[in-house]
């Protein structure tokens, strides 16, 4: 995929109520999981360190973390997203086990967007 296409409704609310990073996030999103074989978009799982690189933003910077973090809090709350969090426990030969968070990321139904937002307008 060399480009991303973003409707203009969906545009004006970023411009609006985001920055160019929320922007860049959500064509990031945008741009990894669009399936080009099968022409959808798919559910990936991502880490805050690689969206964050894509930017061109450091992963180990604690305030890049909860920049990133509102910004997909703001983009699931108005259905441009959806994120499934999982918590997996990872097993260590010899060692006690890591409980890990993961995050599968997938691409919002611009409908239901459009129907969150009508509904905070009113």
């Amino acid at each position: 995929l060399q480009y991303v296409t973003i409707d203009s409704r969906v545009l004006e609310y970023l411009i609006n109520a985001s920055n160019s990073n929320g922007i860049k996030i959500y064509c990031v999103l945008l741009w990894v999981l669009w399936d080009n074989k099968n022409k959808c978009y798919v559910k990936k799982q991502l880490t805050y360190d690689w969206l964050l690189k894509q930017i061109g933003l450091s992963g180990t910077n604690g305030k890049n973390f909860i920049m990133l973090n509102d910004i997909l809090i703001t983009l699931e709350s108005v259905g441009l997203i959806k994120i499934d969090r999982k918590v997996v426990t990872v097993e260590q030969q010899g060692y006690n086990s890591i409980v890990k968070k993961v995050y599968y990321y997938e691409v919002g139904n611009i409908a239901d967007f459009l129907a969150i937002r009508k509904g905070i307008r009113k």
